[in-house]
């Protein structure tokens, strides 16, 4: 698999633990009553799931920008840009000729 996919896989699983123990903290606290709303109002689970799964989105995507962003202040260089053997863009010149307007 290669690296960036393994980066992004492993980020938003992280992402997705991390919003499932705000979520659990949140609720075993009772914050703003969610937890309380949650478990003994009609409908509350839905209220609960959206709820979560909103969160670890947030987190997830949260988490997989860290990575890319320590990822790129690591002293290696970036894949395919350069060293021993790449090639070199030079300008070629092309005559055009006259504008026949």
């Amino acid at each position: 698999m290669p690296r960036l996919v393994r980066l992004f896989l492993l980020s938003t699983a992280i992402g997705y633990l991390l919003a499932s123990a705000f979520v659990a903290m949140i609720m075993v606290f009772d914050i703003a009553h969610l937890g309380h709303l949650i478990l003994n109002v009609d409908g509350g689970w839905f209220a609960g799931a959206i709820f979560t799964i909103l969160t670890a989105n947030v987190f997830a995507a949260v988490q997989v920008g860290v990575s890319v962003m320590r990822d790129i202040d690591s002293d290696e260089p970036p894949a395919g840009s350069g060293g021993p053997g790449a090639r070199q863009h030079v300008a070629i010149p092309v005559n055009v000729g006259r504008n026949r307007r």
